[in-house]
C-alpha cells in the first residue's frame, strides 16, 4: 500500500513538539530555582508564595495595586516573556550559578511603613519609609541569596531599569565559580590619629568614610561579639598589622562555624591606610615592609613584629585566602618603583620619574612584594595598589600583580593602556561622562559626577578581565572625549553595578 506523507505537517509537529518541550523545560527550571513572595503589609509578617500558574495566567499577580504595576511586568517578563525571550534567557543563566535557588521578595508598602517591624520581619534596605532594593544572604538558608525590591523603588525606575536592577541584585557581575562563591569580602582602615603626622583627624574621618562606603557596597562582613554582620558596619577599624590577620582568622572561623562551610574563605581583603613605595604604613611604626631591612629602616632600627614584612604577612593571610584571592591596598604608592624621596618632592616627581616607574612594571614596590609571596604553591592571586599618591579610594592610577610573575601582554598590569597617570585620569573623567549618560537614560543618576567619578576608581579591580585593557587603544589626545574607545561593555558594567550598589540614588 502507498502511504502519502505529508512532510510540512509532520515537521510543523515535530517543531511544535519541540517549542512545547523547551518552554516546558524553562518553566520548570524557573519554578524551581526562582521563588517569587509577596509582602502586601511589610509592617506584618505576612507572606505568600506566588504561584508559577498564577504568574503565567492571565490575572492580576498582586490584587490590582497600582505600586506593583511594573513588578507584575517584570515577574511576567521572566516567566512568560512572549517572543522576546532574551531577558529571560540572561535571568536562567545567572541563577544557574548558584547551587541553590534564589528568593525574590517584592513589597508593597503605599501606607506609612512601620520601619522597626519591617526590619525585624524583612530587611533593613529601607529609605525614606519605603522598601528599596538590596540582597541579603543568611547562614544555612534555604536560598543561595534573597533579592529585596520595593514596589514604590520599582515603580520609581521603570520597567527597563527594574530589569536591569534585578540581573545586578541576581548577581550579573557574579563569578560563576565555586570557589568565588565560598569567599567573602573583608574590609580595614587605619585607626591611628596623630596631628603631627599624615594621620590627622581629618585624614582618618576620610578613612572611615569611604571604608563604610565600600563595606556597605561590598557586602563585607564582620563580626560584633560572635555575631556576624555586614554591611557598612563591617569596616574593620585596625591599629596594627596584627590585628587584620587575628581579626581576619577569628570572623572566617566564626564563618565557617555558623554556616557549615570549612572551605570558605576570603575572597576580596582591602585595606585602606597611607602608603610608600616599599611599605604600607597604619602608623605608630605599624608596617607591612618589602623586606626585613626597610622595615628596621622605618622602625628605628628595631626588629619587626609579626606579619610586618611581605612575607610574614602573605603567610599569616595566605591559609584564610581563595587561591584566586584579592588584596586592594587603597594606599598611596603601594605599587609604585619610584623612591619615596622622588615623590616627597614635588619638584623631582616628573614625567620621566614616572616613565621609570612604568617601564620596571612595579618592580620593589609593597604591591608586588606581598603578591610575590602570596602566590607561592600554585595560586594565582592578585594585589591591586595605587601607582600615585591622594585620593584614598578614588586613585584611578592602578596597578596589578597576579600570578608568579608579572609577564605576559605588555601593560597587562594596567588598566589603561597608558602608564602615563594624566591618561588614567583623564580616562577615568569620559568613563565617568559615558556611565553618566547611560544611568541617566535608566532614571538612575548618582548625586554629583564626583561621587561617580570617585567611585569608578574605586572598581577598577573588580572590572571583569575580558574588559582589559579598559580601552581599544591609546588616545589621539588625552583630553578629547571622542578619542576614547572603551571596551564594549564597560559603560553597561559600571551602569550595571553603580545600580546594584547604590539603589537610592534613582531620580524620583
Amino acid at each position: 500500500m502507498k502511504i502519502n506523507i505529508n512532510y510540512k505537517i509532520i515537521l510543523f509537529l515535530f517543531l511544535t513538539t519541540y517549542i512545547i518541550g523547551q518552554e516546558s523545560n524553562t518553566n520548570g527550571f524557573l519554578r524551581d530555582h526562582l521563588m517569587i513572595y509577596y509582602v502586601e503589609d511589610p509592617s506584618s509578617d505576612q507572606y505568600r508564595l506566588v504561584n508559577p500558574g498564577e504568574i503565567t495566567s492571565e490575572r492580576n499577580l498582586f490584587g490590582g495595586h497600582p505600586q506593583m504595576e511594573v513588578a507584575q511586568q517584570l515577574i511576567r517578563s521572566i516567566f512568560s516573556p512572549g517572543d522576546n525571550q532574551e531577558y529571560q534567557q540572561t535571568v536562567i543563566e545567572i541563577i544557574r550559578n548558584y547551587e541553590k535557588p534564589v528568593a525574590l521578595f517584592l513589597y508593597s508598602n503605599e501606607g506609612p511603613l512601620d520601619e522597626a517591624v519591617a526590619s525585624e520581619n524583612w530587611t533593613n534596605c529601607i529609605e525614606s519609609g519605603h522598601f528599596t532594593s538590596c540582597v541579603t544572604i543568611e547562614a544555612d538558608d534555604e536560598y543561595a541569596r534573597i533579592v529585596h525590591y520595593g514596589g514604590h523603588q520599582m515603580n520609581n525606575d521603570g520597567i527597563e531599569l527594574a530589569k536591569n536592577r534585578l540581573l545586578s541584585l541576581l548577581g550579573s557581575d557574579t563569578n560563576s565559580s565555586s570557589e568565588a562563591q565560598n569567599g567573602v569580602t573583608l574590609t580595614f582602615y587605619t585607626n591611628y590619629v596623630n596631628a603631627n603626622t599624615a594621620f590627622t583627624s581629618n585624614s582618618h574621618a576620610e578613612f572611615e568614610r569611604y571604608a563604610r562606603k565600600f563595606s556597605k557596597q561590598h557586602n563585607a562582613v564582620a563580626l560584633n561579639g560572635r555575631n556576624i554582620i555586614n554591611g557598612e558596619n563591617a569596616a574593620i577599624p585596625i591599629l596594627t598589622v596584627q590585628e587584620i590577620i587575628d581579626r581576619s582568622t577569628e570572623i572566617i572561623t566564626r564563618l565557617r562555624e555558623t554556616t557549615n562551610n570549612p572551605s570558605l574563605k576570603i575572597q576580596t581583603l582591602a585595606i585602606l591606610t597611607h602608603g610608600l613605595t616599599n611599605y604600607v604604613n597604619f602608623g605608630n611604626h605599624n608596617i607591612i615592609a618589602v623586606n626585613e631591612s626597610i622595615a628596621r629602616q622605618k622602625n628605628r632600627n628595631q626588629p619587626p613584629d609579626a606579619y610586618e614584612t611581605a612575607a610574614t604577612f602573605a603567610n599569616g593571610i595566605h591559609p584564610i585566602l581563595t587561591s584566586n584571592a584579592s588584596i586592594i591596598l587603597y594606599a598611596c604608592l603601594s605599587g609604585s618603583s619610584v623612591s619615596d624621596d622622588v615623590w616627597e618632592n614635588r619638584n623631582t616627581a616628573n614625567i620621566r620619574a614616572r616613565d621609570q616607574d612604568f617601564s620596571t612594571a612595579g618592580e620593589g614596590s609593597i604591591g608586588k612584594a606581598i603578591k610575590n609571596h602570596l602566590n607561592t604553591g600554585g595560586n594565582n592571586r592578585q594585589v591591586w595598589a595605587h601607582r600615585t599618591t591622594a585620593h584614598t579610594v578614588g586613585n584611578p592610577v592602578w596597578r596589578v600583580f597576579k600570578g608568579p610573575n608579572t609577564s605576559g601582554r605588555p601593560y597587562e598590569d594596567l588598566p589603561f593602556i597608558k602608564h602615563h597617570p594624566i591618561f588614567s585620569s583623564w580616562g577615568r573623567n569620559h568613563l565617568t561622562a559615558k556611565v553618566n549618560e547611560l544611568l541617566n537614560t535608566r532614571n538612575s543618576s548618582p548625586s554629583s559626577s564626583d561621587n561617580i567619578s570617585i567611585w569608578i576608581a574605586q572598581e577598577i579591580p573588580f572590572v571583569p578581565d575580558s574588559l582589559f585593557p579598559l580601552v581599544t587603544s591609546e588616545p589621539n589626545s588625552y583630553r578629547n572625549s571622542r578619542d576614547y574607545h572603551f571596551k564594549e561593555g564597560l559603560v553597561e558594567w559600571f551602569t550595571n553595578r553603580w545600580i546594584s550598589q547604590n539603589p537610592n540614588a534613582s531620580s524620583n
